[in-house]
């Protein structure tokens, strides 16, 4: 990925700003997609578990 700098300002610099603002919102996203699937994985595990326990 290319680093953005400073020096692109006016319409350039707001477009890049705009891809940024994309990309960290995908970023943000993505954690929290991630930390909800370990969290349901986990879930699952202890129900199977309990349910193991209870037979």
């Amino acid at each position: 990925m290319k680093k953005f700098t400073k020096k692109t300002v006016g319409a350039d610099g707001k477009r890049n700003r705009k891809i940024i603002r994309k990309i960290e919102q995908k970023r943000t996203f993505r954690k929290i997609f991630l930390t909800i699937t370990i969290a349901m994985f986990i879930v699952v595990i202890l129900c199977f578990s309990i349910m193991y326990e209870t037979r």
